[in-house]
């Protein structure tokens, strides 16, 4: 495994943490200082990633299974 591949998988790995703190409801600013990166990244990420239409969907499907669970 080669240096670059490692990098990537570890910011993958921050990356993906820093999601799901979002999708909790973390604001940017926390999840900056939780992990220790600079909270224009944390933005960037939430952009290019689109998060808040994943964490909309993960709302959704929570809501599905609710009422899924309620019949």
């Amino acid at each position: 495994m080669n240096l670059k591949f490692k990098m990537y998988k570890y910011i993958k790995e921050i990356r993906d943490n820093a999601y799901l703190m979002y999708a909790q409801g973390m604001s940017v600013r926390g999840i900056s200082k939780e992990i220790g990166a600079n909270r224009h990244t944390i933005t960037a990420w939430k952009k290019k990633y689109g998060w808040d239409e994943r964490v909309v969907d993960v709302d959704k499907k929570a809501i599905q299974l609710e009422l899924l669970d309620k019949r």
